[in-house]
């Protein structure tokens, strides 16, 4: 969702930001015990851009996985994701439960996304939770053998195409 100065952002990457920041303050207006993980504020955006997307379920889920994928590439551009890597902060107390957490809250979204498409019947080979474990594996797994200035299209546009087939989906390339 960068913005490049002097050019207008498209629709859809506004209606993106907009879901961030009204997860961000969601998360943070609601009752806590500590600090709010970054990870809890961005699957609340990811169930809020999947959830008001009114494409069809295979548009979605192919923004969703794009969602993920534009993170995850704006962090590492701008040098977030070597310090969010780095020893010292995995090692922090209470790391390793909130990146699990935003695993759970991440395949939750998207088994969210699957189950509508599967009860629509654009997906019909969709086992939900299942299969949002694996395309969150594959998505995982694609993210980290990217470099900061690899193919970051080619490599979405291959987890979405493996998505796609996985679940059944019919599209127009289909």
């Amino acid at each position: 969702m960068q913005i490049e100065p002097g050019i207008e952002p498209g629709e859809a990457a506004v209606d993106d930001r907009d879901a961030i920041i009204e997860a961000a303050f969601s998360c943070l207006s609601e009752p806590h015990t500590g600090v709010v993980p970054i990870a809890a504020v961005l699957a609340r955006a990811l169930d809020r851009i999947a959830d008001g997307n009114d494409g069809v379920p295979a548009d979605q889920l192919a923004h969703w996985i794009g969602v993920a994928f534009e993170v995850i590439h704006n962090a590492r551009s701008h040098g977030r994701a070597t310090v969010l890597d780095s020893d010292e902060v995995r090692s922090a107390k209470g790391y390793l439960t909130a990146q699990e957490q935003w695993r759970i809250d991440r395949e939750r979204s998207l088994a969210a996304l699957l189950r509508r498409g599967r009860d629509d019947g654009s997906f019909p080979l969709a086992r939900p939770e299942r299969d949002a474990a694996a395309i969150r594996a594959v998505v995982s797994h694609e993210l980290s053998r990217l470099r900061a200035d690899g193919d970051w299209e080619c490599a979405r546009a291959a987890v979405v195409d493996f998505a796609l087939r996985a679940v059944g989906a019919h599209t127009r390339d289909r």
